[in-house]
């Protein structure tokens, strides 16, 4: 896989202590200046790790200090009057609770009558924060003979600093980095095991790796989750596989059920986290995994029964989403322990259905998806479910049926919130996949309903204006995003959405401060007057995307994007959204690489992102994420793998975008000028301005292009009168493509060359495409002609000298 041969992952443990309640060099100074040390921090906080470097800091200063390991007796004489003249003792206990009562006391006198001077370590619980030194060493600090040093939990920018230290800077991307954060708990022992596990995850070519696959049995991480879960008792690790099943529960739902003191104490911890005015629960997956195995068998599994019976028949219950799965999982699997389907309220029912539809799709499981929709459909239907089965069949490229499936539906029946999600999606899929669709039929749809809500039509004007955008009529996108960002009757998503599209309209008309004027406004939209937090977390990346890209076209990018960028995608880990942390990978490629010029970092969280860009509505951006790779991998000298990833890319939605058209011709720019391929370059630089310019010629040439543009000139001004002649005359096709158009004019098909070349046929679709583009070529045959004829002259050319 392009990008991670090269990529070093550290196995070794890191000696460094990273993190500010914590300095060896001052506990060692506090020894040897006479005084005893205590510190106490809860399972995994990083006590032993401390520990070896205080013994490594003693020996440096010349001081060699007795190490008691559990199990072995005290030092003989130890707390007896000292000798003197003798040199003081430096004892070093990890783990005080294991030693002996008498070793105890002995340790205790030591200290006190200064014949040792000691440095001890413990336990503090998880939940209630108690020390777990017996009563003769807690005495110790309480009487000013030893100093107390309170280990804290990991903060997330500790925490990523140690991932740093642990698998370097370049191993993994920051959602994945994230993840690991979040699932540490911060516990620094977890956070090692679980970042090693991810940066093998990634070396073998996955993104993934905070998927709920289990521990390896026996494996280092799985030993340091059962000593993490052990210092939980009963009732708390039912609370934990609680909210690992139900992820996102309430908290007001799941305390009918476990006492508030026991969740109160959980999220002390961290091991439950809280997000949201509704106070939803979310459990640290491996550590709710682990507890749930614990577990007597059937004992969740009977809670959760519990839970969703009394949503189902009780009155006046709220229904709660993650309650929902799980009864939608039960009917799904038959089970008997929840009421059936049919003994419920239809409109809970269907509410039911297609909000575990939708959970689906959003994890990527159509068939699931459509399983639960069929269940729908067999008792009395619901229109969210021709959404949801509609979402589904477009993941499974039925892409007819998954059309029919939303223009069966009669709009007049169906609810204007609804109405909006169904044209929403409607558009979106016509922006990806046309199949001869246009949103002249979605308008007909609402027509022949008599549906005219102004904010339905809204939606329509947006994803106009996105259409602009898409083809490069900067002018047309902002004359209809403007429409809607104006309307009173227009919903704040919708707004949102025409916002951005009308400051990316604005800063390519050259009017980057209008731009970046008109995201703030969205920004404030999208803030809670009361937390300032964000509203919605998709749209709060969406607009720290489009504000770094705003700012790179006006040379002014706003300040604080990091700060903003790195919550968001935290809450999106906490969240376990996938959907949010395939678009928090996209925006993180382009505020941390693209916009801060780093492309090193761009190919790493690019090459993250396309892997995690498996929902419908973000396919769109696979293209262009892919573009964005490859010229970071060619800026970077890697020529070969930003071919390669540039192969990869479909070609079917280069026909259908200009905007898509207009970035390859940049890529292959790039590539062409990594190469020394002047030639080339020259060509692509004029392919992307002729496409720019018959999107809209009003705009001109942006800023990157004339920086191309001078940048090629200075670059041949510089050759040598002969090297210039070279670069000049260089075939304007690349050798592949060369060889390819060759073939094409022999009148091979693209599956005959594929097999000659061993290559895949989409690879030769890419090669035939950008090889016409270049030339000018309307099809295959002119291609071949093309290029016949060019050899031809060549020849007669090379005869001739």
């Amino acid at each position: 896989m392009p990008g991670t041969a090269r990529r070093r992952i550290v196995g070794a443990p890191s000696e460094k202590v990273v993190g500010l309640d914590r300095d060896p060099t001052e506990i060692a100074e506090l020894l040897v200046d006479g005084g005893s040390v205590v510190i106490v921090g809860v399972p995994g906080s990083g006590k032993s790790h401390l520990t070896r470097a205080v013994i490594a800091e003693l020996r440096r200063r010349g001081v060699d200090p007795v190490v008691l390991r559990a199990g072995q007796p005290v030092p003989e004489g130890l707390g007896e009057h000292p000798v003197p003249g003798a040199p003081p003792l430096v004892l070093v206990v990890d783990d005080a609770p294991a030693v002996a009562e008498a070793g105890l006391e002995a340790i205790s006198r030591a200290a006190y009558t200064g014949s040792a001077r000691v440095l001890l370590t413990a336990d503090t619980d998880p939940c209630t924060q108690t020390s777990g030194l017996p009563p003769v060493l807690a005495q110790l600090w309480l009487d000013g003979v030893a100093v107390r040093h309170d280990l804290q939990l990991l903060d997330d920018l500790t925490a990523d600093q140690l991932i740093s230290c642990i698998v370097g800077d370049d191993v993994l991307d920051s959602v994945t980095r994230a993840v690991v954060t979040q699932r540490s708990a911060g516990s620094r022992m977890l956070l090692r095991e679980l970042a090693l596990d991810a940066a093998e995850a990634q070396r073998g070519g996955g993104h993934d790796p905070w998927e709920s696959r289990r521990a390896r049995a026996g494996s280092r991480l799985a030993d340091a989750l059962r000593t993490v879960v052990d210092a939980y008792d009963a009732e708390q690790q039912l609370a934990l596989a609680l909210v690992g099943r139900l992820d996102g529960i309430e908290y007001s739902t799941l305390s009918r059920v476990v006492r508030p003191a026991v969740l109160d104490a959980l999220k002390a911890r961290r091991v439950l986290r809280e997000t949201g005015p509704r106070r939803l629960l979310h459990a640290t997956a491996p550590i709710a995994q682990e507890a749930d195995h614990r577990l007597p068998p059937g004992r969740v599994d009977a809670v959760v029964d519990e839970l969703v019976t009394r949503m189902l028949t009780e009155p006046g219950v709220t229904p709660s989403e993650p309650v929902m799965l799980a009864a939608a999982a039960s009917w799904h699997s038959g089970r008997e322990s929840v009421p059936s389907p049919g003994d419920v309220d239809p409109e809970l029912r269907g509410l039911v259905l297609s909000t575990a539809a939708a959970a689906a799709n959003t994890g990527g499981r159509a068939q699931l998806a459509l399983d639960y929709v069929a269940l729908g459909f067999a008792v009395d239907g619901h229109p969210a479910l021709n959404l949801e089965a509609s979402r589904a069949l477009a993941r499974l490229h039925e892409i007819d049926e998954a059309y029919a499936q939303i223009s069966r539906v009669d709009a007049s029946t169906v609810p204007v919130p609804e109405l909006r999600r169904l044209v929403r999606w409607w558009a979106s899929m016509i922006g990806w996949h046309p199949a001869g669709q246009t949103l002249g039929d979605i308008e007909a749809w609402l027509a022949a309903a008599g549906v005219s809500d102004a904010s339905v039509q809204c939606e329509l004007e947006a994803q106009r204006a996105e259409e602009h955008y898409l083809d490069l009529d900067w002018t047309g996108g902002e004359q209809h995003a403007l429409r809607v960002v104006e309307h009173p009757e227009a919903g704040t998503l919708v707004r949102l959405r025409a916002a951005v599209v009308a400051s990316m309209c604005a800063a390519q008309l050259g009017r980057g401060a209008d731009g970046l004027a008109m995201l703030a406004r969205a920004e404030r939209i999208n803030r809670d007057p009361v937390t300032s937090r964000p509203v919605s977390l998709r749209t709060e990346l969406v607009l720290i995307c489009f504000q770094a890209f705003t700012g790179v076209v006006a040379r002014s990018v706003p300040p604080h994007l990091d700060a903003r960028l790195r919550y968001a995608v935290g809450v999106a880990a906490q969240r376990k959204d996938r959907s949010g942390l395939a678009l928090a990978g996209i925006v993180s490629g382009v505020a941390l690489g693209f916009a801060a010029g780093d492309d090193a970092r761009a190919e790493l969280e690019f090459g993250a992102a396309i892997d995690r860009i498996d929902r419908i509505e973000f396919a769109v951006f696979r293209p262009l994420v892919g573009n964005l790779r490859a010229s970071a991998l060619a800026r970077l000298g890697r020529v070969a793998d930003a071919r390669q990833v540039l192969d990869e890319i479909d070609i079917e939605q280069l026909r259908t975008h200009r905007l898509f058209r207009y970035s390859r011709h940049i890529v292959e720019y790039d590539i062409a000028i990594a190469a020394g391929e002047l030639g080339t370059a020259e060509a692509a630089l004029v392919a992307a301005e002729t496409e720019r310019a018959t999107g809209d010629a009003a705009a001109g040439p942006s800023v990157t292009d004339l920086k191309r543009r001078e940048s090629l000139a200075r670059t041949i001004d510089n050759l040598a009168p002969a090297a210039r002649a070279d670069g000049l005359a260089s075939r304007v096709l690349t050798e592949r493509e060369h060889e390819i158009a060759l073939l094409v004019a022999r009148r091979l098909s693209n599956k005959e060359i594929a097999q000659q070349l061993f290559l895949s046929v989409r690879t030769v679709e890419s090669h035939i495409y950008a090889a016409r583009g270049k030339l000018g070529a309307g099809s295959r045959r002119e291609l071949g002609e093309r290029v016949r004829e060019q050899d031809a002259r060549d020849r007669a050319a090379d005869d001739r000298l």
